[in-house]
Formats: C-alpha cells, sequence, structure tokens
C-alpha cells in the first residue's frame, strides 16, 4: 500500500511537468523572401542569416529581407548550396556558382550541356575551390574558369555528387557511385 500511494504522488507530480514550449516566426514570400521553396540556408561571419530558394537568395538582418537574383547578375534564381569560405560566401546555382565578397558578386558558369546541373556543395580544399554537381560531377575553379575533375573511368556512376567534406586533411567526395578521398 505504500508502495502504491508513493507511485501516485510520483505520477500526479510527473503529470504537472510540462515540456518547454517553442515558438515560431513563418516566414514567406510575403515577408520578402524571394520564393516560399528554400533549398538551403547559412549564418556568415556577420550574423545575416542567407537563404536560398527557387526563386533566388534572400539575406536576413532578423528584420528584413534583401534579395538577390539574375536581375543582380546571378547565372541562375535556383539556389541549391550556400557556403562561407574566407569570408566569402559562395552560391552553388543551377548552372555554375557565384562568390560575394560583401560587395559584389561573380559567376563561374557551366558550359555546354551541363548548363542545367545543380551545383550541390562549395568546399575549400589545399587552397583550391571545389564545386560538386548534381549530374555533372567534381569541378574546381581555375581563375576565370571552371573545369572538370575526373574521379574515374566510369565517370556516369560519379557525375552525381551528393556531397562535399574536408576532414582531417583529406577530400571527402559522396557520390552515387561510392565514397572517394
Amino acid at each position: 500500500m505504500k508502495f502504491f500511494f508513493l507511485f501516485c504522488l510520483f505520477l500526479v507530480g510527473y503529470i504537472g511537468i510540462y515540456a518547454q514550449k517553442y515558438s515560431f516566426v513563418s516566414f514567406s514570400r510575403n515577408e520578402g523572401l524571394p520564393a516560399s521553396q528554400v533549398n538551403c540556408f547559412t549564418e556568415d561571419s556577420d550574423g545575416y542569416l542567407w537563404i536560398g530558394t527557387l526563386g533566388g537568395l534572400a539575406k536576413f538582418n532578423g528584420k528584413d529581407f534583401v534579395t538577390y537574383s539574375s536581375q543582380n547578375g546571378f547565372i541562375s534564381n535556383r539556389i541549391w548550396s550556400l557556403n562561407e569560405i574566407d569570408g566569402d560566401l559562395w552560391v552553388g546555382l543551377e548552372g555554375g556558382v557565384a562568390r560575394y565578397d560583401k560587395k559584389n558578386f561573380q559567376n563561374w558558369a557551366f558550359h555546354g550541356d551541363q548548363k542545367t546541373i545543380l551545383a550541390r556543395s562549395v568546399v575549400k580544399f589545399k587552397d583550391e575551390i571545389i564545386v560538386a554537381t548534381y549530374g555533372g560531377g567534381l569541378f574546381r575553379v581555375v581563375g576565370k574558369k571552371i573545369v572538370k575533375i575526373l574521379l574515374s573511368n566510369r565517370q556516369e556512376d560519379f557525375d552525381f555528387v551528393r556531397d562535399l567534406i574536408v576532414a582531417d586533411g583529406k577530400l571527402f567526395v559522396i557520390t552515387k557511385g561510392g565514397v572517394f578521398s
């Protein structure tokens, strides 16, 4: 009986405890996003939140949005990845990549039949900018050009790069055909 009483007392006390409640604020086109379909976001070293959508790029200061699109010189409005490297924002687009140096955007476009591939990730590895694409393989930025990197003789399995990670001084390439280091 004593055990049953303690159990009931514990149960009543437990029911009275509430989980922490979170409040969320919703942002959409009405609040200034260029599109409601968000693909990626990142916070830069200055504390701004950058949001990549299918309608362009948005910079959020906690109150207002500033938007960037093909009207600002982007190759495409379809943003697929955002990475800050050495204080610059690298934007993965459909058809290429762009770098924002806090003043201007500079674009590197894929050529020929690669104009519609998606730049999924951008990293710095051994002082080079490496770009992962979904459908076109792996590239590196060389001056004003973007150059393809061959991973294997069976390239079709490795054109679908899902992500890049730099760890312990090595570049890991995650593809449809496996992982490369």
